[in-house]
């Protein structure tokens, strides 16, 4: 049982259906709290959540329907909500098994949108070029997967460049790829220039940017597409160097080991810490639960039932200067109504000096241990990728703790977990960048393949069988390209083993239209297929 799924347990009477949805695919964490990690504040943002959902559940038109199977050419960016005309409220002490075995489908708070794992981008090139052109193709082989593949279907996004002037130019090209370190290991893409594989080079692109409503937030699961126009700016490597100076920075380490499993209470327990710091800002922590400051002494809380499943160490960070003094208060743990406190401490305090580098360095060795083969594990060029990421994000967090402004900017790393920060690289989707210079001989053309596996927004969780094994996949022709394009076109292979739910391509299985030509002002096309066999 993760984090997540005790904190809505306590907590009471909430929805199942949004403790399944706490689990992503691929055996990941959830990261409840779009502004931080996995803190209290996600707890709390559930519980109003829930409670709206409880209060304010919407009515159901008796007209509308349970699913649509009719293309949807409208590009208006969501997909389908699905309901059941039948649900009503049920507030008695069974609801939440009553309501977890209706077929009420997904709730209109909770659509497509909030499970996307990210468009397909088009190509760019790093400095506009007027007499480049592009023809664009994109095929999804859904015929070389099934259900087991828990919907990655391989991709290839063709382009023929094609150079309109009497002279040769070499241009570099950035093709935008939302994925993340874990992917770009195990699913590694492949750029080919008329028939030929290149090294290609991946770069860091945007990790975080502002919705349409001007806050800061991460890439990931839970943002819209709709939501990329506006957090991407523009397509280009991450900028600035890492600051060495903070990296070298001297860190005095208080790490937590040796759990007493045999005595560790039940019921989200945890282990209370408090340190005297006059500099709470400089204060950071690796698997921590919250963290409270009341202007003299700051309390750490950590999960334990999280440190025991994942064998981690809990630890505080202190930059700078050591903390005057340490006082362990043993587990705490929460009981519904009543909270019990255990003054009997179970865990060693390992206490030593290291360096931001080398923290960041060793919470990266930690999310390697979970790799079930040593054959996944990352290139030593992904590693370096890896730890940059890294580095900005601690930097960022750093500079935003410390500035003296309270901004809503601080509330991205709300907990400043450095463990977070790990986790997030390794398994939350950024924008990286994969980067190749290419020349184009006068009036002449080059063909340029990228091939990868994408992975669509998964709807398995629905409570429903009718609804499981159905995945979005999503595709921004235009965005934030500054190729001039004179065709695009999306293609599918199958062999009887998806139907397509919902689309504005305009595919039609049945009558074997499997290619169509696209809009070349189209803002966004999206697909949700249900895999079959």
């Amino acid at each position: 049982m993760t984090q997540a799924e005790e904190l809505f347990q306590a907590i009471g009477y909430i929805d199942d259906t949004l403790i399944l949805r706490s689990d992503r695919q691929k055996k990941r964490k959830s990261w409840f709290g779009v502004y931080g990690g996995l803190m209290v504040s996600a707890a709390c943002l559930a519980l109003l959540f829930g409670a709206n959902y409880i209060v304010n559940r919407p009515v159901m038109d008796e007209h509308q329907p349970t699913v649509s199977t009719q293309p949807n050419h409208q590009g208006d960016g969501n997909g389908p909500d699905y309901y059941d005309p039948s649900a009503t409220p049920i507030l008695d002490d069974d609801w939440t098994q009553q309501e977890s075995s209706k077929d009420y489908g997904m709730m209109p708070e909770l659509g497509w949108v909030d499970f996307n794992p990210g468009p397909i981008m088009p190509l760019t090139l790093a400095e506009e070029k007027e007499g480049i052109t592009a023809e664009r193709e994109l095929l999804y082989d859904f015929s070389a997967v099934s259900k087991e593949d828990k919907g990655y279907v391989p991709i290839r996004d063709s382009y023929v460049l094609s150079n309109t002037t009497d002279k040769d130019e070499t241009v570099t090209v950035y093709y935008p790829y939302v994925t993340d370190v874990w992917e770009l290991s195990t699913y590694p893409p492949q750029l080919t220039v008329d028939g030929v594989v290149r090294d290609t080079m991946i770069l860091n692109g945007a990790y975080m940017g502002e919705d349409s409503e001007g806050m800061p937030r991460l890439f990931g699961p839970t943002v819209s597409t709709d939501e990329y126009p506006s957090m991407l700016k523009e397509v280009k490597p991450l900028n600035g160097a890492i600051d060495e100076e903070l990296m070298k920075q001297k860190v005095w380490a208080y790490e937590l080991e040796d759990w007493d499993s045999q005595n560790v209470p039940q019921n989200i327990a945890t282990y209370v810490v408090k340190f005297e710091v006059e500099a709470p800002n400089k204060v950071f922590t690796a698997h921590n639960y919250t963290t409270e400051y009341d202007g003299e002494y700051l309390q750490v809380s950590f999960n334990l039932s999280t440190l025991l499943a994942e064998q981690a160490n809990a630890a505080v960070y202190f930059l700078g200067e050591a903390p005057t003094e340490c006082i362990e208060q043993g587990y705490t743990y929460v009981d519904i109504t009543d909270e019990n406190k255990s003054d009997k401490v179970t865990a060693k305090m390992k206490i030593y000096e290291t360096t931001v580098k080398d923290v960041l360095k060793e919470q990266m060795d930690i999310q390697l241990k979970k790799l079930e083969k040593d054959a996944d594990r990352p290139s030593g060029e992904l590693m370096d990728l890896y730890y940059e990421r890294m580095a900005h994000m601690f930097s960022d967090m750093y500079l935003w703790a410390n500035d003296g402004v309270d901004t809503p900017k601080d509330q991205v790393f709300y907990e400043k977990s450095i463990s977070d920060i790990a986790y997030a690289v390794w398994d939350y989707e950024s924008v990286y960048l994969l980067s190749e210079t290419i020349t184009i001989p006068a009036d002449s053309s080059v063909k340029v393949d990228f091939d990868y596996k994408k992975s669509g927004a998964c709807n398995t969780y629905e409570p429903q069988a009718e609804f499981r094994d159905n995945y979005c996949y999503d595709n921004m022709p235009n965005l934030l390209t500054n190729l001039r394009f004179t065709e695009q076109a999306a293609a599918i292979l199958e062999n009887g083993n998806i139907c397509i739910e919902d689309q504005n391509y305009g595919f039609d299985l049945e009558k074997g239209i499997k290619e169509v030509l696209l809009e070349l002002d189209a803002e966004r096309y999206y697909m949700i297929v249900k895999m079959l066999k």
